[in-house]
């Protein structure tokens, strides 16, 4: 069994705000960041997800798996596709940048989730 991920979790609100915090900067990644960054990321959140199925049997596993697979999928290409719609022929990455805003706020929500405690 491999050690638990500390605070899994916080880990990926953080990795939400990061997005957020990239989308609103005015830097281009190279695709070898890009994809080492994704991949980060993707370890990150499945990990926090695989953890809820943790000794399940394998029918079910393998099907959960499927189904978190194709649904991420699917989320990551309308996400591609409403990007390229919003950012359009045009240079101006403005409304990209407010959605980035966006993102990072959602990420900042689940942070102070997990670090401030209900009551």
């Amino acid at each position: 069994m491999a050690p638990p991920l500390p605070a899994a979790e916080i880990l990926v609100a953080l990795s939400v705000i990061a997005l957020g915090a990239l989308m609103l900067s005015r830097r281009q990644m190279s695709s070898a960041s890009a994809l080492l960054l994704f991949a980060l990321v993707g370890f990150v959140h499945g990990y926090a997800l695989g953890e809820s199925i943790y000794g399940a049997e394998q029918t079910p596993l393998y099907a959960y798996l499927f189904g978190l697979a194709l649904i991420q999928s699917a989320i990551a290409l309308a996400a591609m596709t409403i990007a390229r719609s919003v950012a359009g022929p045009s240079k101006d990455l403005t409304p990209l940048r407010l959605v980035g805003a966006g993102i990072a706020g959602i990420g900042l929500a689940v942070l102070m989730q997990q670090v401030v405690p209900a009551g």
